[in-house]
């Protein structure tokens, strides 16, 4: 047998190898699933960040601003100071929902996925169910 180039290991050795090698793949791919995962919870750890601190920040701000927005409407229009804090506010609403729009869509940002895990998944995947090419 050894003469035609066939392999003399027994079926319980293949299927050693086959289960090795398969365990070795599915190692693997947890291990670059895990780098991605830190690598996109890093990303998605700086969005929130900044998404906090200029809340934060904005939040001071904008409550000056809109206060003297009011004082001046109220002065210059003559409007009732209710009126004035009514439309000022009406028109930070309308802004901020804008501006927390655009953060829920950056955190939904296709960059946030796992594209090298799902692509080795998809070799791996053809690699195991191809059909198997016959040895003359």
């Amino acid at each position: 047998m050894s003469d035609a180039g066939l392999d003399e290991r027994g079926i319980p050795d293949l299927v050693g190898d086959v289960l090795r090698a398969v365990l070795g793949l599915g190692r693997n791919t947890a291990r670059m699933f895990s780098f991605e995962a830190r690598d996109v919870a890093r990303r998605i750890g700086r969005r929130v960040e900044l998404l906090i601190a200029s809340c934060v920040l904005a939040t001071a701000g904008v409550l000056l601003f809109l206060a003297g927005i009011a004082s001046l409407a109220e002065q210059v229009l003559q409007l009732p100071h209710w009126v004035a804090l009514l439309v000022v506010g009406a028109l930070a609403l309308g802004a901020g929902a804008v501006g927390v729009r655009y953060a829920m869509r950056r955190l939904g940002d296709a960059d946030l996925a796992f594209p090298e895990t799902v692509a080795e998944l998809k070799k791996d995947v053809d690699v195991l169910t191809a059909p198997r090419e016959r040895r003359p």
